[in-house]
């Protein structure tokens, strides 16, 4: 008889717990989640480039759709800009080399960054993308730093330098429009083209003048 009602019982938990895992619905991952690497895969200089490549790209989708405003977006660039630096500097101390230390270090402050552009991305503060000659020239020559960064025609402290100088540019087209109603004037196109022309300018440089870093 003892065993007959362990059975019974044994049996109806097993049925509850099959409810509830059908009735349960399986957790799911939002598509532009942060990514974080954690100690399962070996971090190395080109996982380090590679997580850069991809958070420049998730920035530029998000000017793109207006998920990020162009406040944020340079926030976002200054924050990338200032991990290029970091590399850079790193590298300089282990001639052209990366420590283990080092490799830790980054890759802490890139998990940190991915958190960013997630939250910022997902918060309430949008805006239309912006459109016009202006945004078009500064949408090209993101592309062109990151095509640059996965072609290796540009290096870390080269692209330091050019994405702290086109942050510069987005925030101060930023401030231009906040004083107009969301719009720029004739005077703010010509000083933001020129300050572009310099920017396009200093790219070509770049690219004809790199040396290639030891990974």
């Amino acid at each position: 008889m003892r065993k007959t009602y362990l059975s019974l019982i044994a049996a109806l938990v097993f049925t509850s717990a099959a409810a509830r895992a059908q009735s349960t619905p399986a957790p799911t991952t939002p598509t532009d989640a942060p990514t974080a690497s954690t100690g399962t895969t070996p971090v190395t200089g080109e996982t380090i480039k590679d997580r850069k490549d991809n958070q420049q790209d998730r920035i530029t989708q998000g000017l793109d759709s207006g998920q990020l405003t162009a406040s944020e977006a340079g926030k976002l660039e200054t924050q990338e800009a200032g991990i290029n630096k970091e590399e850079a500097g790193m590298r300089e101390q282990d001639n052209g080399k990366l420590t283990a230390q080092d490799k830790t270090t980054l890759n802490s402050q890139l998990n940190v960054e991915s958190e960013d552009i997630y939250a910022d991305k997902h918060n309430d503060a949008t805006q239309p993308p912006a459109k016009g000659e202006v945004n078009d020239r500064l949408e090209n020559q993101q592309d062109r730093i990151a095509t640059g960064v996965k072609d290796d025609k540009l290096t870390d402290t080269q692209v330091a330098k050019l994405e702290t100088q086109e942050a510069g540019i987005d925030k101060e087209e930023v401030g231009m429009r906040t004083q107009d109603d969301g719009k720029l004037t004739a005077a703010d196109k010509k000083l933001l083209n020129k300050q572009l022309n310099e920017e396009s300018r200093r790219i070509n440089r770049d690219e004809r003048h790199t040396t290639h870093p030891k990974k």
